[in-house]
């Protein structure tokens, strides 16, 4: 074979490597991940427990990327702080070198085991569970495969002059090395697959191991660009998660590079095997850079914090007038619920006036913004209730209770208007975008009147909330009535269309019908602002909004 041909088959084996990696690694995290994050956000309060965790996580999904990946997210979401996640960054550094250890032995021979007993889990079980389990079988199989091809390519190439002055020049220029095998494994995700050509190439003479370390360092340093990627769109503690995972491996292979000399000595003391040395090396950095940094996980996260303050763009979104100083004056504290609700009601009306955009955009972008106001929503709720219940505890008379349980129910059904939203009416907003539908033209202009009369009640339902006006809240009950007989004729007139063979209705069907539902439900919620205005004590109901609208 000439130097194409080799290089082509050393390039399919590094493809296969690739392939088999990130299959193995997807279907382990759809079997397993969701009770790992569960588990990872439970240990992570523990340092030790956190480091073994970060261990036992990456080595069951295969992928440290995976497990940063999570840690980002989890810390995004609030669950986990940078202080509880250090010890499993260092974990899944240790974690990693378990794939690597594993494929430093010989087993390519079984290459075609694995292959085979895959495909067969894959192809014939009609089960999605057994399915994935033989994904990971092939995923397994290729890796294997994919080393036994690259063997085989470095055993002729290594021959080739062209091949042996570049690895000339990598020898004698060891820090380009290091930031090609940086930039290689930052492109592939994947420390696994450099330390395993540098394995490849070691055992087959290419390289020597010294060289190799550069190779090794590359690697996990190229490895944490997966989470950095990942927190670009994350929330402040997520970016503060990638950058420790960044810089706690650039002073873990800057320590490491010093010793590089003495650290191959060792490593040859250990083991006569190439690929052993190699995987050794990986393994031993690892480990004594995770035992080096323990004592300082709590030192290490204070000056991640201090490097990347919060910026005041990120403040935490939570609730503005909820002031527990004024339980001793519960009338003031119901006062202070009812501005926070009407805040919660100013974003729920956003939502369903920007939901009928997302039909029209056809963008996920919008439906991305939506949801995010349906978080501040969500919010919203818990507070409010929580501060609700704390109300109901004071000494309070009958009446007032009543009110204040009243008032959680309330606070219920407007959060039931955000759900609407988002798990129904973005869903079909997605599914619209998905399939590139389009509404029929009379179809579209039912739809939009009908969302146009349900933000008109909701905007006179706040009214008559706001104002404590009777006329506006029995009004909101008679549109309420009016809106469900518009709903049955557009519903009839759609039918009509169906019968009428127009195409365009025939495609949107089941999303025209569910839509018209989903805002006639978003109304009924609506509706619920009106019934306290009607059924309470009108003076006392009165009072209660004069002094909202006093203190605002």
């Amino acid at each position: 074979m000439n130097l194409y041909e080799h290089l082509v088959l050393l390039s399919l084996g590094i493809c296969f490597f690739m392939y088999g990696m990130q299959l193995a690694a997807d279907n382990l995290q759809i079997l397993m991940a969701e009770r790992l994050r569960l588990l990872m956000a439970q240990l992570a309060k523990h340092k030790v427990l956190a480091i073994l965790s970060g261990i036992l996580i990456t080595v069951i999904l295969q992928s440290s990327g995976a497990v940063t990946v999570m840690l980002v997210n989890l810390a995004s979401a609030g669950v986990v702080t940078l202080q509880q996640v250090m010890g499993v960054i260092v974990g899944t550094a240790v974690g990693t070198t378990v794939t690597v250890q594993l494929i430093s032995f010989k087993i390519t021979q079984y290459a075609p085991y694995f292959l085979i007993f895959g495909f067969c889990f894959y192809f014939f079980p009609n089960k999605k569970r057994l399915k994935e389990i033989g994904s990971v079988f092939f995923g397994f199989g290729l890796i294997f495969y994919g080393l036994l091809l690259m063997g085989r390519s470095v055993e002729d190439v290594k021959q080739i002059t062209e091949f042996q002055n570049v690895f000339k020049y990598l020898s004698e220029n060891p820090f380009v090395a290091f930031i090609a095998t940086t930039i290689f494994t930052s492109f592939i995700h994947s420390s696994a697959v450099t330390v395993g050509l540098a394995m490849t190439l070691v055992a087959g003479g290419v390289i020597s191991l010294l060289d190799s370390m550069y190779w090794v360092a590359g690697a996990n340093l190229g490895t944490t660009s997966t989470a950095l990627l990942a927190s670009f769109n994350s929330k402040h503690a997520g970016r503060l998660v990638a950058w420790a995972h960044f810089f706690y491996k650039a002073a873990s292979v800057v320590v490491f590079l010093i010793f590089a000399k003495p650290f191959e000595g060792l490593m040859l003391q250990l083991t006569s095997q190439p690929t052993h040395q190699v995987a050794n090396s990986h393994t031993l950095f690892n480990i004594f850079s995770a035992i080096v940094f323990y004592p300082f996980i709590n030192l290490g996260s204070t000056i991640i914090e201090k490097i990347f303050p919060k910026p005041t763009s990120e403040k935490e979104f939570g609730a503005k007038y909820l002031d527990v100083k004024a339980f001793s004056e519960p009338h003031l504290a119901y006062a202070n619920a009812v501005r926070e609700l009407l805040r919660m009601v100013d974003y729920t009306y956003e939502m369903v006036k920007l939901s009928i955009t997302s039909f029209e955009r056809d963008s996920l972008d919008l439906i991305d913004e939506i949801k995010n106001i349906d978080k501040k929503v969500d919010t919203l709720n818990r507070e409010i209730k929580l501060y609700l219940i704390r109300l109901a505890d004071e000494s309070l008379s009958k009446a007032q209770k009543t009110r204040v349980v009243s008032m959680i129910a309330l606070v219920s059904d407007i959060e039931n208007i955000g759900d609407v939203i988002d798990k129904n009416v973005l869903v079909l907003a997605r599914k619209k975008y998905n399939l590139k539908l389009t509404f029929s033209d009379q179809g579209w202009s039912d739809v939009k009147l009908f969302h146009e009369k349900v933000i008109k009640n909701f905007e006179m339902a706040v009214s008559a909330f706001s104002l404590a006006s009777r006329e506006l809240a029995e009004k909101v009950i008679q549109n309420k009535h009016e809106i469900r007989v518009l709903e049955q004729k557009m519903r009839e007139a759609h039918i009509q269309r169906l019968h009428l063979k127009f195409q365009e209705s025939f495609n949107t069907s089941n999303i025209h019908l569910d839509l018209l539902s989903a805002y006639r439900r978003v109304n009924s919620y609506v509706c619920n602002l009106a019934y306290p205005v009607l059924f309470s004590d009108p003076k006392s109901f009165e009072s209660d909004m004069v002094k909202t609208k006093f203190e605002s």
